[in-house]
């Protein structure tokens, strides 16, 4: 689990904050990303081949 994990700090890279439904604790900071898709295969692509 993420508080049995020996760091320094937790990077939390979800769709949602983390720490709002779990108790996390170590030092954690979220981070906020974008996708810009430039070329082939895209997201739709890759993804499709798990259907």
């Amino acid at each position: 689990t993420i508080n049995n994990t020996d760091c320094d700090l937790v990077i939390i890279g979800t769709p949602i904050d983390l720490r709002k439904l779990v108790n996390i604790n170590k030092p954690a900071v979220r981070v906020t990303y974008e996708l810009q898709e430039i070329g082939k295969p895209d997201l739709a692509d890759v993804l499709s081949r798990f259907k």
